[in-house]
């Protein structure tokens, strides 16, 4: 399994994780913010691996990251 974990610092910081293979992903965009903020990834990603209630497998990836962002 392949997954992207993007994470973009600035003013308008955002998350992405996608999976080329299965053509799926997920984004999320944070409020512009007034000052410049950076994201800095705690470790390396990890496979994640659950099953549904059929026993199928479901793959993921599981990553720890923080900002320097002042909180509102």
């Amino acid at each position: 399994m392949t997954a992207y974990v993007a994470l973009y610092s600035g003013k308008r910081p955002r998350i992405f994780v996608t999976f080329p293979a299965d053509n799926s992903g997920i984004g999320v965009w944070f409020s512009q913010l007034h000052t410049m903020v950076r994201w800095v990834l705690i470790g390396e990603p990890k496979l994640a691996i659950r099953h549904d209630g059929k026993g199928r497998p479901l793959y993921g990836v599981v990553a720890a990251a923080a900002i320097d962002a002042p909180f509102v």
